[in-house]
């Protein structure tokens, strides 16, 4: 993956490979959107994208935080009602304007991609609201399963403040 930062030839076939594989059955699931994204988001970080602020306020980034939050009220609850109502929490405790909960199968795999890469460039404040947003939709029930916490992992991994895996006992 080393030699892959420094040529975007490299990178570029790496990259289509990866994503042939996960797209060979026709769909993604919560772990392949996972490595695509991290892989993705990484490596073009890595190869010396500039990566100025663009973003200093919630409400510039408002549309990509709700498909984010959507991702995440969608794999860490359960039932209609309760993806919704975890959705609409975190938005309030975002300071975002509330919306209609979008259903996953709406929400395609490329807005999720832009959203993380767009992340990338908001400012330290936007990102720290983003994944206190982010914990807080994952607590709501009182439990953090495995599929939140490696979404979590994966947005604190590409806002370049990861946490470590969970452990076994947890």
């Amino acid at each position: 993956l080393r030699d892959l930062e420094q040529s975007k030839s490299k990178y570029g076939l790496f990259f289509s490979l990866l994503r042939e594989l996960i797209l060979f059955d026709g769909k993604i699931d919560l772990f392949e959107l996972i490595v695509m994204i991290t892989v993705e988001i990484d490596l073009r970080a890595n190869a010396g994208a500039d990566l100025k602020v663009k973003y200093k306020s919630v409400k510039s980034v408002a549309d990509r935080f709700k498909i984010l939050f959507a991702l995440f009220a969608h794999y860490g609850h359960q039932g209609k009602q309760e993806k919704q109502a975890a959705y609409i929490s975190t938005l309030k405790f975002s300071g975002i304007t509330i919306d209609e909960f979008p259903r996953l199968n709406a929400v395609k795999y490329s807005a999720i991609q832009a959203a993380m890469r767009e992340m990338l460039y908001a400012s330290a404040e936007v990102k720290q609201k983003f994944l206190e947003s982010c914990f807080h939709c994952a607590m709501l029930d009182g439990e953090i399963i495995i599929q939140e916490y490696e979404l979590l992992r994966m947005v604190a991994k590409i806002l370049d403040c990861p946490i470590p895996p969970m452990s076994q006992a947890a």
